[in-house]
């Protein structure tokens, strides 16, 4: 039994980056969600390759959304979006990278600061502190990889 398509029934044509582009530069925002859902997964996966963490890479990709968004008037050619995401992605990638090695840095240049000019009473104290902090940073880690159960709530002294 052959029956015709009607307009309800015939597959919808995917539109074009392009399309998608230049509606998106009109105000259209499903048209962005569009576009966005379109490359995530490309976009995530540069942005892992590069930075080797799965929470650098969604901070990344949800970085290079939004740079591309502000600036949506920008690529000469909406047909090449999928070029122009990707290099917006590389260069956050490569923008959390150096702010992540800033950051290991300052932090030992404090850490090492704090110890050097800590007086000889206060010494100790630093010591304490520091193995406080490794402490309280294993611990969460190790809640993060589910290893470490929540401790019971207990209701009152015992």
């Amino acid at each position: 039994m052959s029956r015709r398509m009607n307009q309800e029934d015939r597959p919808k044509a995917t539109p074009s980056d392009e399309a998608l582009v230049l509606l998106a530069r009109k105000g259209d925002h499903r048209a962005f969600e569009d576009l966005t859902r379109r490359y995530e997964r490309s976009v995530y996966g540069i942005a892992w390759s590069i930075t080797g963490r799965k929470e650098d890479a969604q901070d990344v990709c949800q970085d290079a959304f939004v740079r591309a968004f502000l600036r949506l008037e920008d690529p000469a050619e909406p047909s090449k979006f999928s070029g122009w995401i990707g290099r917006i992605v590389r260069n956050a990638s490569y923008d959390a990278l150096a702010l992540r090695k800033r950051n290991r840095v300052d932090q030992d240049w404090l850490r090492e600061r704090d110890l050097a000019t800590a007086t000889t009473p206060d010494f100790d104290e630093a010591l304490r502190l520091q193995r406080l902090g490794q402490a309280i940073r294993h611990l969460q880690a190790a809640r993060s990889r589910r290893r470490c159960a929540a401790p019971p709530h207990r209701d009152g002294p015992e």
